[in-house]
Parts: structure tokens; sequence; C-alpha cells
């Protein structure tokens, strides 16, 4: 179970990277939204399927 939830993850960290590239933004920025977009899709993800990982 736990190898789907890091996949999962490292998915959300993937695109939110790719589209701040396309866009055009700073790395800085570039960093910050992959590892919003993990976080907050993490948790969607949790919610959506009524998990709870502590």
């Amino acid at each position: 179970m736990k190898s789907y939830r890091y996949n999962d993850e490292a998915s959300f960290t993937i695109i939110g990277v790719q589209k701040t590239l396309d866009i055009g933004l700073s790395p800085v920025v570039t960093i910050l939204m992959g590892v919003v977009s993990a976080v907050f899709g993490g948790i969607i993800r949790d919610m959506l399927s009524n998990v709870l990982f502590f």
C-alpha cells in the first residue's frame, strides 16, 4: 500500500514542476510548486479515498 502512496506523491511533484517549467517561471518558484503540489495532491488523494496516513 505504501509504494502506491509514494508513486502518487512523485507523480504530483512531477506534474507541478512540469507545469511551472512550461509557463517559464524561475527555478525557485518551480521547486516551491513541486512541493506544494505534492503535499496538497497527497492530502486530496487521502481525502477522496477516505484513508488516513499518520
